[in-house]
């Protein structure tokens, strides 16, 4: 440290000269070149920045800014230099030669960033420093191999990767695979021990090429799985709701002991809404199982009692017994069918858990609605007579997607399908608004006009209710084209309706159609959605007890956002996890 009087006299010297110019005058000038005060100013000055960046400096945060920003304007430069043209870097795809592949050299690469970008060649060795010191230090490169694991990425990409301090190795990948399998088992087991766990599966197809059959491997590359799901039952359901294994049994028509009354079981439930929270759902383990026969559906469910550890003591000592509780399984129409068929066929068996009693099947209503929108295709698109129908509904979906005709006449996949009852349903009620306040006020020749004139509440309220009375399904109008039009404005609201209810959570909203779509599906021939519609409806007002139908309706949709509208029907959510 320098004597204060030093510094005292330093400063009178300075006068009101600054003591930066001085600093930057005795280093940038020729004069001073041997000057032994700058040659201690230069020898010392690394002291000097050490000095300025200690925390007790009161110029310590600023001196770091400085450098942090001085240190990334050079990163910046470098890197422009290195993106430059003349830097050599460059390289077409489209005019790639074969020497300059074989001319290509990682060594060479690293040489020429290390001597044209010294900086930022620094900074990607620290990189790769700290992912070979601690490989903990990288969840980037552990997310990307997760991701690359999923999207079933071959192993020579992943292992690419891996060397360029992308991803993590393979061996790495599949054992953060199998810890989050077996965190994923953990909670599957501890839901499980609530007794109100439910679950729902669903098939998929793995196609695994062969590229030299032999006797193990026949050539037959397609491979039927399922995967599963298991979700916490909500609002308010408890196990003593689910307890009902042998009440139901007593009533199920496989039981030889049958005797119950279905007219004793009470009257049926009014429209409820299902309360908004956010579902929960924990994903099983992959099974290579098909389950498009029963003994693979009895599969399955023992599969999946195993994964939750619940059962019978009386086989295994250590699971959770569930002989007196009943569990929901939410499947489509043919996994029901198929569910009903192996416990028919098993309902000669002792043990409950062995006539897999304790099953309970969900229809699933994503699958509802799928068959929803192919009945009205079926019924006002599919009949060659109607699609030159020009107020029929082909001509109608045509004028809204004109670049679509074939796939509309063809057949249209649900999406497409789905859109256009949404967007043709709309476009005919907007019509009838139209010709109905006309015939009100012939001064309105448009919705604008009604618009303007600032209707009330009650108006808009009158006005509808005579649409609805005036223009929806009126099969016995003689004018053919009011007929027709009235009852495809019918089935399209229904659909809407249907929809709709799906999606915000009113569940006896939902209820109340089915015997509507009964009468459709036997319409279209479509005669085991009809049947399964009108068992469930009987099951849930006259065979299951009301706190069992109560927990199947609020759990019949989740909601996997939390939101509002965000309730999803639970064989959809199956769905996504399969894609």
């Amino acid at each position: 440290m320098v004597h204060i009087f030093v510094v005292d006299n330093v400063i009178n010297a300075l006068q009101n000269n600054s003591l930066a110019g001085v600093i930057f005058t005795l280093v940038s000038n020729s004069r001073y070149t041997s000057s032994p005060a700058r040659a201690t100013l230069l020898a010392e000055w690394s002291d000097l920045l050490e000095a300025l960046t200690e925390d007790k400096s009161p110029i310590s945060s600023s001196t770091t800014h400085f450098a942090c920003n001085y240190h990334l304007r050079l990163l910046k430069t470098e890197i422009c230099s290195l993106a430059d043209k003349e830097s050599g870097w460059h390289f077409s795809a489209e005019n790639a030669r074969e020497e300059q592949i074989e001319a290509f050299s990682i060594a060479k690469m690293a040489q020429q960033v290390r001597k044209q970008a010294p900086f930022t060649w620094d900074a990607i060795v620290i990189s790769i420093l700290l992912q070979s010191t601690n490989q903990h230090c990288n969840p980037f490169a552990a997310i990307m191999g997760l991701f690359l694991h999923s999207t079933a990425a071959p192993e020579l990409v992943v292992e690419v990767l891996a060397h360029a301090g992308l991803s993590t190795s393979l061996t790495t990948i599949h054992k953060m695979v199998n810890s989050l399998s077996s965190n994923a088992n953990v909670k599957l087991r501890e839901l499980a021990k609530t007794c109100t766990a439910a679950f729902a599966y669903d098939n998929f197809d793995m196609d695994f090429k062969s590229y030299a059959p032999i006797i193990e491997r026949p050539g037959i590359t397609l491979q039927h799985a399922t995967s599963a799901l298991a979700f916490p039952l909500a609002h308010d359901v408890v196990p003593n709701d689910l307890k009902l294994s042998n009440e139901l049994w007593e009533s199920d028509p496989s039981n030889p002991q049958f005797q119950h009354l279905r007219h004793e079981l009470g009257s049926p439930d009014t429209v409820m809404q299902i309360p908004v929270t956010k579902t929960t759902h924990i994903p099983c383990r992959a099974m290579d199982i098909n389950s498009s026969t029963n003994d693979g559906q009895g599969q399955i469910l023992q599969n999946l009692f195993c994964q939750a550890n619940i059962g019978d003591p009386t086989d295994l000592p250590h699971v959770i017994d569930i002989r007196e509780h009943v569990v929901l399984v939410h499947g489509d129409l043919g996994t029901g069918e198929r569910l009903h068929g192996i416990k028919q066929s098993r309902s000669i068996e002792r043990k409950e858990i062995r006539r897999l009693q304790s099953a309970i099947f969900v229809m699933g209503l994503f699958h509802l609605l799928m068959a929803a929108a192919d009945a009205i295709w079926k019924m006002f698109i599919e009949p060659k007579e109607l699609q030159q129908d020009p107020h029929g509904l082909f001509q109608h979906a045509c004028r809204i997607r004109p670049h679509q005709t074939h796939n509309i006449k063809t057949k249209p996949g649900f999406r497409l399908m789905h859109d256009l009852i949404h967007q043709c349903g709309t476009a005919r009620m907007l019509d009838i608004w139209e010709t109905e306040i006309h015939k009100r006020n012939s001064s309105h020749t448009s919705l604008a006009d009604f618009a303007n004139s600032n209707p009330s509440w009650q108006d808009v309220v009158d006005l509808s209710l005579q649409i609805v009375r005036t223009y929806v399904d009126k099969p016995n109008e003689k004018d053919a084209v009011f007929r027709n039009s009235s009852l495809i404005l019918a089935r399209l609201l229904l659909y809407i309706e249907l929809a709709h209810a799906m999606k915000h959570g009113d569940i006896g909203q939902v209820e109340l159609t089915f015997m509507d779509w009964a009468f459709i599906f036997k319409t279209v021939s479509k005669h085991k959605y009809a049947a399964a519609l009108v068992k469930t409806v009987n099951d849930l007002r006259y065979v299951y007890p009301p706190r069992l139908a109560r927990a199947i309706r609020l759990n019949w949709l989740c909601n996997p956002t939390g939101k509002p509208d965000g309730f999803r029907a639970v064989d959809w959510l199956v769905e996504l996890m399969n894609l």
